[in-house]
Protein backbone atom coordinates (compact mmCIF):
# COMPACT_ATOMS: atom_id res chain seq x y z
CA UNK A 1 0.00 0.00 0.00
CA UNK A 2 1.72 3.00 -1.08
CA UNK A 3 1.65 6.22 1.15
CA UNK A 4 -0.62 9.37 -0.11
CA UNK A 5 -1.18 12.56 1.74
CA UNK A 6 -4.89 12.60 1.36
CA UNK A 7 -6.00 16.29 0.16
CA UNK A 8 -8.36 17.96 2.86
CA UNK A 9 -9.70 21.44 2.87
CA UNK A 10 -12.59 22.57 5.29
CA UNK A 11 -15.36 24.76 4.28
CA UNK A 12 -15.38 26.51 7.36
CA UNK A 13 -16.64 29.25 5.72
CA UNK A 14 -19.98 27.53 6.86
CA UNK A 15 -19.78 28.85 10.38
CA UNK A 16 -21.32 32.36 10.04
CA UNK A 17 -24.04 31.44 8.36
CA UNK A 18 -24.70 27.81 11.22
CA UNK A 19 -24.23 29.94 13.67
CA UNK A 20 -27.86 31.53 13.68
CA UNK A 21 -28.76 27.26 14.05
CA UNK A 22 -26.06 25.94 16.46
CA UNK A 23 -23.54 26.62 18.41
CA UNK A 24 -20.01 28.47 16.88
CA UNK A 25 -17.94 25.68 15.72
CA UNK A 26 -14.56 24.88 17.92
CA UNK A 27 -12.26 23.11 17.24
CA UNK A 28 -10.84 20.34 19.11
CA UNK A 29 -9.20 16.40 19.57
CA UNK A 30 -11.69 13.53 19.82
CA UNK A 31 -10.46 10.94 21.98
CA UNK A 32 -11.86 8.26 19.29
CA UNK A 33 -9.85 9.88 16.86
CA UNK A 34 -6.79 9.81 18.83
CA UNK A 35 -7.51 5.84 19.81
CA UNK A 36 -7.90 4.91 16.39
CA UNK A 37 -5.25 6.83 14.67
CA UNK A 38 -2.61 5.21 17.34
CA UNK A 39 -4.50 1.90 16.81
CA UNK A 40 -3.39 1.57 13.26
CA UNK A 41 0.19 3.87 13.69
CA UNK A 42 0.96 0.86 16.06
CA UNK A 43 -0.09 -1.72 13.77
CA UNK A 44 3.02 0.24 11.26
CA UNK A 45 0.16 1.46 9.31
CA UNK A 46 2.16 4.13 6.55
CA UNK A 47 -0.42 6.86 6.30
CA UNK A 48 -0.79 6.72 10.36
CA UNK A 49 2.76 6.71 10.63
CA UNK A 50 4.96 10.09 10.06
CA UNK A 51 6.57 11.36 12.88
CA UNK A 52 6.05 15.34 12.39
CA UNK A 53 4.69 15.64 16.05
CA UNK A 54 7.98 13.60 17.26
CA UNK A 55 7.43 14.16 20.69
CA UNK A 56 4.00 12.89 20.93
CA UNK A 57 4.72 10.16 18.98
CA UNK A 58 7.38 9.31 21.29
CA UNK A 59 4.83 9.20 24.26
CA UNK A 60 2.52 7.00 22.16
CA UNK A 61 5.33 4.64 21.10
CA UNK A 62 6.61 4.42 24.65
CA UNK A 63 3.26 3.91 26.28
CA UNK A 64 1.63 1.39 23.90
CA UNK A 65 4.90 -0.35 22.66
CA UNK A 66 4.44 -2.91 24.78
CA UNK A 67 0.97 -3.73 22.94
CA UNK A 68 2.33 -4.28 19.27
CA UNK A 69 2.34 -8.10 19.62
CA UNK A 70 -0.80 -8.16 20.92
CA UNK A 71 -3.35 -10.58 19.27
CA UNK A 72 -6.00 -7.78 18.34
CA UNK A 73 -2.74 -5.85 16.65
CA UNK A 74 -1.79 -8.81 14.72
CA UNK A 75 -4.89 -9.78 13.93
CA UNK A 76 -5.70 -6.19 12.41
CA UNK A 77 -2.85 -6.32 10.43
CA UNK A 78 -4.17 -8.96 8.73
CA UNK A 79 -7.70 -7.33 8.21
CA UNK A 80 -6.12 -4.23 6.84
CA UNK A 81 -3.69 -6.24 4.41
CA UNK A 82 -6.97 -8.14 3.41
CA UNK A 83 -9.90 -5.73 3.57
CA UNK A 84 -8.05 -2.71 2.16
CA UNK A 85 -8.35 -0.87 5.69
CA UNK A 86 -6.55 2.02 6.06
CA UNK A 87 -6.59 5.95 4.88
CA UNK A 88 -10.56 7.55 5.34
CA UNK A 89 -11.54 4.48 6.57
CA UNK A 90 -9.97 4.37 9.91
CA UNK A 91 -11.28 7.84 10.31
CA UNK A 92 -15.00 6.90 9.29
CA UNK A 93 -14.58 3.95 11.96
CA UNK A 94 -13.54 6.77 14.44
CA UNK A 95 -16.70 9.08 14.21
CA UNK A 96 -19.01 6.27 13.94
CA UNK A 97 -17.76 5.11 17.64
CA UNK A 98 -19.27 6.70 20.71
CA UNK A 99 -17.42 5.90 24.16
CA UNK A 100 -19.52 5.73 26.90
CA UNK A 101 -18.83 5.18 30.66
CA UNK A 102 -15.78 3.22 29.43
CA UNK A 103 -17.43 1.40 26.72
CA UNK A 104 -17.02 1.63 22.92
CA UNK A 105 -19.63 0.79 20.64
CA UNK A 106 -21.13 1.77 17.14
CA UNK A 107 -23.58 4.43 17.17
CA UNK A 108 -25.76 2.81 14.84
CA UNK A 109 -25.45 -1.34 14.49
CA UNK A 110 -26.67 -1.32 11.55
CA UNK A 111 -23.19 1.01 9.91
CA UNK A 112 -25.67 2.83 7.60
CA UNK A 113 -22.52 5.46 6.85
CA UNK A 114 -19.87 3.30 8.09
CA UNK A 115 -17.02 2.32 5.31
CA UNK A 116 -18.00 -0.74 3.40
CA UNK A 117 -13.98 -1.73 4.02
CA UNK A 118 -14.94 -2.73 7.86
CA UNK A 119 -16.55 -6.11 6.82
CA UNK A 120 -20.31 -6.50 8.84
CA UNK A 121 -19.31 -10.31 9.78
CA UNK A 122 -16.15 -8.99 11.55
CA UNK A 123 -17.51 -5.97 13.25
CA UNK A 124 -18.67 -7.94 16.49
CA UNK A 125 -15.12 -8.89 16.89
CA UNK A 126 -13.64 -5.91 16.26
CA UNK A 127 -15.31 -4.06 19.06
CA UNK A 128 -14.90 -6.34 21.75
CA UNK A 129 -11.18 -6.79 21.00
CA UNK A 130 -11.20 -3.11 20.27
CA UNK A 131 -13.13 -2.66 23.72
CA UNK A 132 -10.44 -5.04 25.67
CA UNK A 133 -7.46 -3.04 24.10
CA UNK A 134 -8.79 0.27 25.12
CA UNK A 135 -9.14 -1.07 28.78
CA UNK A 136 -6.21 -3.01 28.89
CA UNK A 137 -4.23 -0.26 27.43
CA UNK A 138 -5.45 2.61 29.59
CA UNK A 139 -6.08 4.69 27.09
CA UNK A 140 -8.31 6.89 28.57
CA UNK A 141 -5.59 7.92 30.84
CA UNK A 142 -3.32 8.70 27.76
CA UNK A 143 -5.75 10.89 26.50
CA UNK A 144 -6.26 12.51 29.92
CA UNK A 145 -2.94 13.21 30.33
CA UNK A 146 -2.17 15.16 26.73
CA UNK A 147 -5.07 17.85 27.12
CA UNK A 148 -2.63 20.85 27.43
CA UNK A 149 -1.36 19.77 24.39
CA UNK A 150 -4.86 19.23 22.29
CA UNK A 151 -6.34 22.57 23.72
CA UNK A 152 -3.00 24.10 22.75
CA UNK A 153 -3.53 23.16 19.34
CA UNK A 154 -7.05 23.30 18.85
CA UNK A 155 -6.44 27.45 19.64
CA UNK A 156 -3.88 27.54 17.36
CA UNK A 157 -5.63 26.30 14.43
CA UNK A 158 -8.90 28.62 15.96
CA UNK A 159 -7.14 31.27 16.22
CA UNK A 160 -4.62 31.39 12.66
CA UNK A 161 -7.12 29.27 10.23
CA UNK A 162 -10.84 29.37 11.60
CA UNK A 163 -11.12 32.94 12.50
CA UNK A 164 -9.66 34.15 9.02
CA UNK A 165 -12.14 32.74 6.77
CA UNK A 166 -14.83 34.18 4.64
CA UNK A 167 -17.98 32.78 6.34
CA UNK A 168 -20.24 33.97 3.81
CA UNK A 169 -18.74 33.06 0.21
CA UNK A 170 -20.01 29.15 0.32
CA UNK A 171 -23.85 29.77 0.34
CA UNK A 172 -23.56 32.30 -2.01
CA UNK A 173 -21.55 30.01 -4.76
CA UNK A 174 -23.16 27.11 -3.82
CA UNK A 175 -26.98 28.69 -4.03
CA UNK A 176 -28.30 27.07 -1.02
CA UNK A 177 -27.77 26.80 3.05
CA UNK A 178 -26.05 23.96 4.49
CA UNK A 179 -28.72 21.18 6.13
CA UNK A 180 -25.47 19.57 8.10
CA UNK A 181 -23.84 20.06 11.35
CA UNK A 182 -20.16 20.36 11.07
CA UNK A 183 -17.44 19.60 13.30
CA UNK A 184 -14.26 20.54 12.95
CA UNK A 185 -10.91 17.86 14.82
CA UNK A 186 -7.43 18.17 15.22
CA UNK A 187 -5.90 15.10 14.22
CA UNK A 188 -3.28 15.32 16.98
CA UNK A 189 -1.22 12.03 16.33
CA UNK A 190 -3.00 11.45 12.69
CA UNK A 191 0.75 11.70 11.24
CA UNK A 192 -0.24 14.40 8.88
CA UNK A 193 -3.09 12.95 7.18
CA UNK A 194 -6.54 15.02 6.55
CA UNK A 195 -9.96 13.05 5.83
CA UNK A 196 -13.47 14.11 5.91
CA UNK A 197 -15.96 11.71 6.80
CA UNK A 198 -19.54 11.63 7.70
CA UNK A 199 -22.19 9.72 10.00
CA UNK A 200 -25.71 10.15 9.23
CA UNK A 201 -28.35 11.38 11.55
CA UNK A 202 -31.86 10.67 12.09
CA UNK A 203 -32.62 14.48 11.41
CA UNK A 204 -29.21 16.23 10.12
CA UNK A 205 -25.88 14.48 8.98
CA UNK A 206 -22.72 15.31 10.48
CA UNK A 207 -20.17 16.05 8.46
CA UNK A 208 -16.43 16.46 10.44
CA UNK A 209 -13.32 17.94 9.17
CA UNK A 210 -10.43 15.50 10.98
CA UNK A 211 -7.22 17.96 10.27
CA UNK A 212 -3.76 17.00 11.06
CA UNK A 213 -0.59 19.12 10.04
CA UNK A 214 1.16 22.44 11.22
CA UNK A 215 4.18 22.57 12.56
CA UNK A 216 5.44 21.19 15.75
CA UNK A 217 7.88 23.25 17.68
CA UNK A 218 8.68 20.73 20.63
CA UNK A 219 4.73 20.50 21.77
CA UNK A 220 3.94 24.06 20.66
CA UNK A 221 1.72 23.76 17.20
CA UNK A 222 1.46 26.50 15.04
CA UNK A 223 -0.15 27.22 12.01
CA UNK A 224 0.09 29.83 9.00
CA UNK A 225 -2.11 31.21 6.88
CA UNK A 226 -0.35 29.01 3.99
CA UNK A 227 -2.39 26.22 6.06
CA UNK A 228 -5.87 27.67 4.09
CA UNK A 229 -5.93 26.37 0.47
CA UNK A 230 -5.97 22.53 2.31
CA UNK A 231 -8.67 24.11 4.34
CA UNK A 232 -11.19 24.93 1.62
CA UNK A 233 -12.17 21.61 0.46
CA UNK A 234 -13.68 18.83 2.20
CA UNK A 235 -17.11 20.01 3.62
CA UNK A 236 -17.89 21.19 0.56
CA UNK A 237 -18.88 17.78 -1.03
CA UNK A 238 -21.92 18.16 1.45
CA UNK A 239 -22.61 20.90 -1.56
CA UNK A 240 -21.67 18.55 -4.47
CA UNK A 241 -22.19 15.12 -4.65
CA UNK A 242 -25.87 14.41 -3.52
CA UNK A 243 -25.94 16.11 -6.88
CA UNK A 244 -24.69 13.34 -8.81
CA UNK A 245 -26.12 10.90 -6.40
CA UNK A 246 -29.80 11.87 -6.66
CA UNK A 247 -29.98 14.19 -9.82
CA UNK A 248 -30.02 10.60 -12.14
CA UNK A 249 -26.62 12.37 -13.65
CA UNK A 250 -24.81 9.44 -13.04
CA UNK A 251 -26.58 7.94 -16.56
CA UNK A 252 -25.04 10.47 -18.42
CA UNK A 253 -21.67 10.62 -16.78
CA UNK A 254 -20.84 6.85 -16.71
CA UNK A 255 -19.12 6.26 -19.85
CA UNK A 256 -16.61 9.86 -19.65
CA UNK A 257 -16.17 8.80 -15.94
CA UNK A 258 -14.71 5.43 -16.77
CA UNK A 259 -12.29 6.49 -19.61
CA UNK A 260 -11.27 9.47 -17.18
CA UNK A 261 -10.70 6.74 -14.77
CA UNK A 262 -8.47 4.24 -17.02
CA UNK A 263 -6.38 6.80 -17.83
CA UNK A 264 -5.36 8.32 -14.46
CA UNK A 265 -6.25 5.39 -12.26
CA UNK A 266 -2.93 4.65 -10.67
CA UNK A 267 -2.29 8.15 -9.36
CA UNK A 268 -6.09 8.39 -8.43
CA UNK A 269 -5.51 4.80 -6.61
CA UNK A 270 -2.63 6.05 -4.96
CA UNK A 271 -5.10 9.46 -3.18
CA UNK A 272 -7.52 6.46 -2.16
CA UNK A 273 -9.79 7.58 -5.21
CA UNK A 274 -10.99 4.62 -6.80
CA UNK A 275 -14.24 5.21 -8.74
CA UNK A 276 -15.26 7.56 -11.75
CA UNK A 277 -17.78 9.36 -9.41
CA UNK A 278 -14.87 10.05 -6.85
CA UNK A 279 -12.99 11.94 -9.28
CA UNK A 280 -15.77 14.06 -10.39
CA UNK A 281 -16.98 15.29 -7.40
CA UNK A 282 -13.22 15.73 -6.17
CA UNK A 283 -12.48 17.93 -9.37
CA UNK A 284 -15.81 20.17 -9.16
CA UNK A 285 -14.54 20.75 -5.48
CA UNK A 286 -10.94 21.24 -6.24
CA UNK A 287 -11.81 23.59 -8.75
CA UNK A 288 -13.98 25.28 -6.30
CA UNK A 289 -11.16 25.52 -3.88
CA UNK A 290 -9.17 27.73 -6.58
CA UNK A 291 -12.67 30.22 -7.13
CA UNK A 292 -12.57 30.78 -3.29
CA UNK A 293 -8.71 31.93 -3.27
CA UNK A 294 -9.52 33.92 -6.44
CA UNK A 295 -12.61 35.60 -4.84
CA UNK A 296 -10.99 36.09 -1.25
CA UNK A 297 -7.39 37.90 -2.19
CA UNK A 298 -5.15 34.95 -2.17
CA UNK A 299 -1.62 36.33 -3.97
CA UNK A 300 -0.77 35.04 -7.21
CA UNK A 301 1.44 32.59 -5.88
CA UNK A 302 -0.75 31.19 -4.20
CA UNK A 303 -3.13 30.69 -6.59
CA UNK A 304 -0.37 29.01 -9.12
CA UNK A 305 0.77 26.95 -6.53
CA UNK A 306 -2.67 25.64 -6.01
CA UNK A 307 -3.03 24.99 -9.77
CA UNK A 308 0.56 23.62 -9.76
CA UNK A 309 -1.44 20.99 -6.94
CA UNK A 310 -4.32 19.47 -8.56
CA UNK A 311 -1.80 18.71 -11.74
CA UNK A 312 0.64 16.85 -9.74
CA UNK A 313 -2.83 14.86 -8.71
CA UNK A 314 -3.69 14.88 -12.44
CA UNK A 315 -6.47 16.56 -11.85
CA UNK A 316 -5.11 17.74 -15.31
CA UNK A 317 -8.75 19.35 -16.61
CA UNK A 318 -8.99 21.82 -13.20
CA UNK A 319 -7.83 25.09 -15.12
CA UNK A 320 -10.64 24.89 -17.69
CA UNK A 321 -13.22 23.57 -14.82
CA UNK A 322 -12.24 26.61 -12.60
CA UNK A 323 -12.97 29.01 -15.93
CA UNK A 324 -16.44 26.90 -16.21
CA UNK A 325 -17.39 27.77 -12.54
CA UNK A 326 -16.15 31.30 -12.90
CA UNK A 327 -18.90 31.57 -15.68
CA UNK A 328 -21.39 30.07 -13.66
CA UNK A 329 -20.80 32.86 -11.15
CA UNK A 330 -21.01 35.40 -13.80
CA UNK A 331 -24.20 34.37 -14.64
CA UNK A 332 -26.37 33.78 -11.63
CA UNK A 333 -29.40 35.00 -12.90
CA UNK A 334 -29.50 32.42 -15.31
CA UNK A 335 -28.06 29.55 -13.00
CA UNK A 336 -29.14 30.70 -9.16
CA UNK A 337 -27.74 27.53 -7.88
CA UNK A 338 -25.20 24.79 -8.88
CA UNK A 339 -27.89 22.04 -9.62
CA UNK A 340 -29.49 24.68 -12.42
CA UNK A 341 -25.85 24.90 -13.75
CA UNK A 342 -24.90 20.83 -13.61
CA UNK A 343 -25.96 20.11 -16.96
CA UNK A 344 -23.28 22.03 -18.57
CA UNK A 345 -20.31 20.49 -15.86
CA UNK A 346 -21.72 17.09 -16.93
CA UNK A 347 -21.09 18.22 -21.00
CA UNK A 348 -17.70 19.31 -19.75
CA UNK A 349 -17.02 16.16 -18.47
CA UNK A 350 -18.09 14.00 -21.29
CA UNK A 351 -15.62 16.26 -23.37
CA UNK A 352 -12.59 15.36 -20.79
CA UNK A 353 -13.56 12.11 -21.14
CA UNK A 354 -13.42 12.01 -25.31
CA UNK A 355 -9.76 12.99 -24.96
CA UNK A 356 -8.31 12.48 -21.69
CA UNK A 357 -5.65 10.15 -23.27
CA UNK A 358 -4.53 13.41 -25.31
CA UNK A 359 -4.55 15.55 -21.93
CA UNK A 360 -2.57 12.80 -19.58
CA UNK A 361 -0.11 12.16 -23.07
CA UNK A 362 0.60 15.70 -23.57
CA UNK A 363 1.36 16.50 -19.54
CA UNK A 364 3.32 13.81 -18.79
CA UNK A 365 5.86 14.51 -21.87
CA UNK A 366 6.60 17.56 -19.93
CA UNK A 367 7.49 15.14 -16.53
CA UNK A 368 11.25 14.88 -14.86
CA UNK A 369 12.17 11.16 -15.49
CA UNK A 370 14.73 8.97 -13.90
CA UNK A 371 17.51 8.66 -16.42
CA UNK A 372 19.80 5.90 -14.92
CA UNK A 373 20.96 4.40 -11.61
CA UNK A 374 24.89 4.23 -11.06
CA UNK A 375 25.47 1.22 -10.07
CA UNK A 376 22.72 -0.83 -12.27
CA UNK A 377 21.09 -2.34 -9.56
CA UNK A 378 17.45 -1.96 -10.23
CA UNK A 379 15.46 -4.64 -11.43
CA UNK A 380 18.51 -7.13 -10.18
CA UNK A 381 18.29 -10.41 -8.04
CA UNK A 382 22.39 -10.24 -7.51
CA UNK A 383 23.45 -6.93 -6.31
CA UNK A 384 26.33 -7.17 -3.92
CA UNK A 385 25.43 -6.41 -0.99
CA UNK A 386 28.71 -4.34 0.04
CA UNK A 387 27.28 -1.59 -2.31
CA UNK A 388 27.33 2.01 0.43
CA UNK A 389 25.82 4.08 -2.11
CA UNK A 390 23.85 5.00 -4.96
CA UNK A 391 23.09 7.87 -7.57
CA UNK A 392 19.63 8.38 -9.40
CA UNK A 393 20.70 10.27 -12.42
CA UNK A 394 17.78 12.60 -13.57
CA UNK A 395 16.99 13.81 -17.23
CA UNK A 396 16.67 17.48 -16.02
CA UNK A 397 17.73 19.96 -13.14
CA UNK A 398 15.36 19.68 -10.09
CA UNK A 399 14.07 22.26 -7.84
CA UNK A 400 16.20 20.76 -5.00
CA UNK A 401 14.03 21.32 -2.05
CA UNK A 402 12.96 18.76 -0.97
CA UNK A 403 12.93 14.62 -0.97
CA UNK A 404 9.48 12.76 -1.44
CA UNK A 405 10.63 8.88 -0.59
CA UNK A 406 8.12 6.20 -0.05
CA UNK A 407 7.85 2.96 0.63
CA UNK A 408 6.35 0.23 -1.48
CA UNK A 409 4.90 -3.04 -0.98
CA UNK A 410 7.56 -4.30 1.13
CA UNK A 411 7.05 -1.91 3.94
CA UNK A 412 9.38 0.15 5.74
CA UNK A 413 11.60 -3.01 6.23
CA UNK A 414 12.98 -2.75 2.93
CA UNK A 415 13.70 0.66 2.43
CA UNK A 416 17.83 0.24 2.37
CA UNK A 417 18.86 4.05 3.21
CA UNK A 418 21.05 4.78 5.65
CA UNK A 419 20.71 8.59 5.72
CA UNK A 420 19.09 11.64 4.35
CA UNK A 421 20.12 11.82 0.20
CA UNK A 422 21.48 14.47 -1.17
CA UNK A 423 21.12 16.44 -4.24
CA UNK A 424 24.64 16.72 -6.79
CA UNK A 425 25.71 17.62 -10.10
CA UNK A 426 23.56 20.74 -10.16
CA UNK A 427 20.53 19.15 -9.01
CA UNK A 428 20.28 16.82 -11.40
CA UNK A 429 21.25 13.76 -9.60
CA UNK A 430 20.37 12.31 -5.97
CA UNK A 431 23.27 10.31 -4.19
CA UNK A 432 21.59 8.20 -1.64
CA UNK A 433 23.43 5.91 0.93
CA UNK A 434 22.53 2.49 1.69
CA UNK A 435 22.87 0.00 4.01
CA UNK A 436 22.17 -3.62 2.48
CA UNK A 437 21.87 -7.22 3.93
CA UNK A 438 22.92 -10.52 2.03
CA UNK A 439 19.88 -12.22 0.56
CA UNK A 440 17.09 -9.74 1.23
CA UNK A 441 14.75 -7.88 -0.90
CA UNK A 442 14.72 -3.42 -1.21
CA UNK A 443 12.47 -1.36 -2.12
CA UNK A 444 11.14 2.19 -1.91
CA UNK A 445 9.43 4.42 -4.89
CA UNK A 446 10.96 8.56 -5.68
CA UNK A 447 7.40 10.13 -5.97
CA UNK A 448 6.72 13.90 -7.37
CA UNK A 449 5.72 15.37 -4.45
CA UNK A 450 8.69 17.51 -3.69
CA UNK A 451 11.04 16.08 -6.72
CA UNK A 452 10.17 18.83 -8.80
CA UNK A 453 11.58 20.06 -12.11
CA UNK A 454 12.59 24.26 -12.19
CA UNK A 455 8.86 24.67 -13.52
CA UNK A 456 6.88 22.88 -10.95
CA UNK A 457 6.16 19.20 -12.97
CA UNK A 458 6.53 16.70 -10.74
CA UNK A 459 8.75 13.84 -11.07
CA UNK A 460 7.20 10.84 -12.68
CA UNK A 461 7.32 8.13 -9.99
CA UNK A 462 10.41 6.14 -10.15
CA UNK A 463 10.30 2.59 -8.20
CA UNK A 464 13.65 0.97 -7.44
CA UNK A 465 13.94 -2.59 -6.18
CA UNK A 466 16.14 -4.93 -5.94
CA UNK A 467 17.76 -8.04 -4.10
CA UNK A 468 21.14 -8.99 -2.78
CA UNK A 469 22.46 -12.03 -3.32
Amino acid sequence: MKKVNVYLGLTLMLIGNLANAQNKIEPYVDERVELMSSVFRMIDAEEYSEKNNALYVEDLEKYFGSFKNSEFLKNLAKDRNNDGLGYDAVMSMAVNLKIKNGKISLIDPKRTSLDKRWKTEKLPDFIQSLNQYYKQTKFNDFYKSHQKDYQQAAKAFNDSVLVKLNQEWYPKFYGKQPNEDYKVVIGYGNGGGNYGPRVEGKKRDVVYAIVSGGKFDGRKLTYTSAYAPTLIHEFNHSFVNYILDTKNYKNELESAGEKILSAVKEPMSNQAYGKWETIINESIVRAAVIVYMKENAFSEADIKAEYKDQMKRRFLWTPELVALLEHYQLNRKQYPNLESFYPKIVEFFQNVGNNVQTIVADYEVKLPKVKSVSPDINGKNDVDPSIKEMIVYFDQELLGKGLSINWGDLGKEAVPISSKPVYIDNNKALKIEMKLEPNKEYEFILVGRNFVSLDGFPLQEYVVKFKTK
